[in-house]
This record gives structure tokens, C-alpha cells and sequence, in this order.
């Protein structure tokens, strides 16, 4: 029962943003811009698969602390195991489901939704009897990949979207492979122990998201423009450089050449 709420809930950063969304994408929507809908639709997609991608191959790579950690034991983390593949569907459908709504289809949305869970019941009814919790497994698979396959395929109609599998989801396969051999062998390397397990666990992450993000810019995933709007994210509150302010077009010397006359502001006294 710890697992599920464990691979959702890094899906809180998503679901707030999928909720600023719908307005915005109405917005695109009702104003004809078709163009700017599929490019905010590709940065979007690409961004949550290059988050949840990672996110998944935390909670593969560092399952038995964390397992530990919530749970106890070594169950969970081999549970963490099994469903931390689910997390990049489970993720992406949110975002997609937030898109449709913005694209006024919510109720091709709820449509689907009601499918999956017919599937649902159907293949409860048939696999949860006689294979028990590798039913229940293969259930949520099949269910999420169901649910994903018809709102992603809507979302690429509406928009005419093309989706590059090879550098949207291997990729960042490839990358957060490497960033979790590398973060292993750093820490075996520097031979450091922690007291404390969250302690470790939260140092091996953020060792890890550094290894992640130097990959995805070797491998090209992250583009200089992505990296300035994660430095905004970051530092937020960061001054930028302000501009040199133009001369104003209406000094005196414009305003002769215009023929109008010249109200000198000095004080009569002063001449």
C-alpha cells in the first residue's frame, strides 16, 4: 500500500503545472494559434517524459534504501523495482489529460476515462484470480499503457505533433542509465557513510541529477534555451543585467527640427 503513493508523489510538481495549463492552452486555442499549441506542446511532453525518466530511474536505482526507508523492509523495494517503469506513463498521462482539457476535449478525456476503467475491471476480473499480486501488476501496466495510448493519440491529432521516440524516451533512458553507474562508482570511489539513511538517499539524488543533466547535454536532449528556463526556475528571483534606456525622441534638438516651439522650464530669474 506505501508503494503507489511513493512512485506519485513527485507527481505533485507536475499536477500543479498541469493545472496552469488549461488556461493557457485555451487561451493558444481560442486565439487560432495552432503553432504555438504544438510548440508548447512538444516542450511540455518532452520536459515531463525528461522528469519522470529521471524520477523512475531514482526509485529503480536507490529502491532498496528508499524501500527501507518507507516500508521497512526489503518488500517495498523490490516493488519499487517492479513499478518504478510505470512512473514516465503514469506522469505522462497527467500532462496529456491537462492538454486536452485546454484543447477543449475533456470530454474525449472522460471518455477515455471510463474505457480504462471498464479494462480495468475486465482484466481484474481475469487476472487477479488466478495470478494474484503479478496480476495486479500487469494489471496497472496495461491499464495506464491503455489509458495513455488513446488521450496521446488525441493530443497528436489535435495538433498535428510528431513524437520522436528515439529522443524523448531513449534518450533519457540512456542518460539516467549513466548517471546511476556514475553515481555508484562516485560513491564508492570517495568511500563516504552516512549516519542517517535519508541523509545518503538525498545526497545520492542530487549526485544523481547532476550526472543526469550533464548527459542529457552531451547526448543534445538539453538545448541552451531549456537551460536558461531552468536557471528562471531555479533562481527565480535573480536580477537580470538592466538595459541601457534609448534617448527619448523628444529632446530639444527633435523638437526644433519639428517646428514646435520650445518651452524653456528655467525659472524667468535665471535668464
Amino acid at each position: 500500500g506505501i508503494v503507489l503513493p511513493v512512485l506519485l508523489f513527485p507527481a505533485a510538481l507536475l499536477t500543479a503545472t498541469a493545472g496552469l495549463l488549461i488556461p493557457e492552452v485555451a487561451e493558444l486555442r481560442t486565439r487560432g494559434n495552432s503553432a504555438a499549441v504544438r510548440r508548447n506542446a512538444a516542450r511540455i511532453l518532452r520536459m515531463t517524459l525528461y522528469y519522470a525518466v529521471f524520477i523512475g530511474g531514482c526509485i529503480g536505482c536507490f529502491s532498496p534504501t528508499l524501500g527501507t526507508l518507507v516500508g521497512g523492509n526489503g518488500d517495498t523495494g523490490r516493488y519499487l523495482i517492479l513499478l518504478a517503469a510505470l512512473i514516465p506513463i503514469m506522469y505522462l498521462d497527467t500532462v496529456v489529460d491537462a492538454f486536452l482539457k485546454g484543447l477543449d476535449a475533456q470530454l474525449d478525456s472522460m471518455r477515455y476515462n471510463l474505457l480504462d476503467a471498464a479494462f480495468c475491471v475486465i482484466m481484474a476480473y481475469l487476472l487477479l484470480p488466478p495470478l494474484g499480486i503479478v496480476g495486479y501488476i500487469v494489471l496497472l501496466y496495461a491499464s495506464e499503457l491503455f489509458n495513455l495510448t488513446l488521450s496521446l493519440g488525441k493530443l497528436l491529432s489535435l495538433t498535428g505533433l510528431h513524437f520522436p521516440f528515439l529522443r524523448w524516451i531513449w534518450t533519457p533512458m540512456l542518460a539516467v542509465m549513466g548517471a546511476g553507474a556514475c553515481t555508484g562508482l562516485f560513491f564508492r570511489i570517495i568511500g563516504i557513510t552516512y549516519r542517517f539513511p535519508m541523509t545518503q538517499l538525498i545526497v545520492q539524488v542530487l549526485v544523481c541529477a547532476v550526472f543526469y543533466f550533464a548527459f542529457l547535454y552531451l547526448l543534445g536532449a538539453v538545448r541552451s534555451k531549456d537551460m536558461r528556463a531552468l536557471r528562471r526556475l531555479v533562481f527565480p528571483l535573480t536580477k537580470l543585467p538592466l538595459e541601457k534606456p534609448s534617448k527619448p525622441w523628444y529632446n530639444r534638438k527633435n523638437i526644433q527640427q519639428r517646428g514646435e516651439p520650445h518651452h524653456d522650464k528655467r525659472h524667468p530669474t535665471e535668464s
